[in-house]
């Protein structure tokens, strides 16, 4: 399936690359391209687990960090140069949480490769450093989130599935911090800032398992304000938060 996709998307670039770009400097759109490193982060995870391809792990790492610079970088210059931009009921939906989930499957490739590897000081510190990014990116968001759903008019439509990443980006951070805390044999100046590590992940882990039983009160409330609507795909992606 990963495979198929890249080719999917390599041939849509080549073929619609004005629909491409549209997407990518788009507030609403243009986040899911982070999926791309996200996905990287669940296959090298599942190599890890199932002790299958682990000599993949460097390559997936080394490849993540470079989409991620490009997406990241990228997109955020876009809508910030961009004159004409939506409002926030408009432009902000979970989708956002992506540029958190994405930083934090950084955390995740680098922490199962420093495992593999001896725990090498630099790629510590790095996989540290990209599990703090995402938290406070998540926190800046978060707090928009928050600010929008509570002081802004919510309307049973605009609840979509794509909410449910408040929970999966902070459960990816909590993640990330278990395997930090997992790493044997750190040393240097890297192994006193990881004793930081443990509390701020259940702190993380606290926020996540919060978020859960709003946003089922939420959806409850969607359904019961407009009707069951029939099958709609966006509701996998409740799965993988919870």
């Amino acid at each position: 399936a990963y495979l198929v996709l890249w080719v999917l998307m390599l041939a849509r670039v080549v073929r619609f690359p004005r629909a491409v770009i549209a997407d990518f400097v788009s507030h609403e759109r243009g986040p899911t391209f982070l999926t791309m490193v996200a996905a990287n982060g669940v296959l090298g995870s599942a190599f890890d687990a199932f002790q299958a391809l682990t000599g993949l792990l460097p390559m997936l790492f080394w490849f993540s960090l470079g989409l991620w610079s490009v997406l990241v970088y990228g997109f955020l210059s876009a809508v910030t140069v961009g004159i004409t931009k939506p409002d926030l009921e408009h432009g902000l939906n979970g989708a956002w949480l992506l540029l958190v989930v994405a930083t934090e499957s950084l955390a995740v490739l680098g922490s199962l490769l420093a495992q593999r590897t001896g725990s090498p000081t630099p790629l510590v510190f790095a996989s540290l450093a990209f599990y703090l990014l995402g938290s406070m990116l998540y926190v800046l968001l978060a707090a928009l989130i928050f600010f929008r759903w509570v002081f802004r008019p919510m309307y049973p439509a605009e609840m979509g599935a794509s909410w449910w990443i408040n929970v999966g980006a902070v459960a990816i951070a909590t993640l990330a911090g278990a395997q930090l805390m997992a790493l044997p044999n750190v040393a240097g100046n890297v192994a006193p800032l990881l004793r930081f590590v443990a509390p701020f992940t259940v702190l993380l882990w606290a926020t996540s398992t919060f978020w859960i039983p709003l946003l089922v009160i939420l959806f409850i409330w969607k359904e019961m304000q407009r009707g069951p609507r029939g099958y709609d795909p966006g509701l996998w992606s409740v799965v993988f938060p919870l």
